[in-house]
């Protein structure tokens, strides 16, 4: 799967979950490129003939053993990433959800720990770029 992540022919697409509990946010720490070791949130790669709402249930549940139960779109946002010689790395189009879940939490291997952070602690992380623009686009109105 990361031969066809890296150096895309085209955007890919993904789905991002912004899972809410009781004004805070959930954000997991990746394991693997790109932005290995970067606090970000869940989500992942849309299958082929997999839906928008299929895929983001897909990965909250293999991720985070977790159920969606309510869902909202929030916002598209780009992630293109460029090697040292300028070339494209990685290109993804995410759509991005609001996303209340029910469970226990049980991370599989994508990420090596979990946090549920209000607004003021994500300014203190080292989160992806994607995170930073989606918060940024939400709570500004930018």
């Amino acid at each position: 799967m990361e031969r066809l992540r890296r150096y895309p022919n085209y955007p890919l697409p993904a789905v991002g979950a912004l899972i809410l509990n009781k004004e805070k946010i959930l954000l997991v720490k990746r394991r693997f490129m790109p932005s290995a070791g970067k606090w970000s949130i869940p989500g992942g790669l849309i299958e082929v003939g997999e839906s928008l709402v299929e895929a983001l249930k897909r990965e909250v549940k293999e991720e985070l053993n977790l159920e969606v139960k309510e869902y909202k779109f929030l916002d598209i946002v780009e992630n293109i990433i460029k090697d040292e010689k300028g070339k494209v790395e990685y290109h993804f189009i995410i759509f991005n959800f609001l996303v209340k879940a029910t469970g226990e939490i049980k991370l599989n291997y994508e990420n090596s720990e979990y946090l549920w952070v209000n607004l003021e602690e994500v300014k203190n992380l080292d989160v992806t770029n994607t995170v930073k623009k989606l918060l940024e686009r939400i709570f500004t109105n930018k």
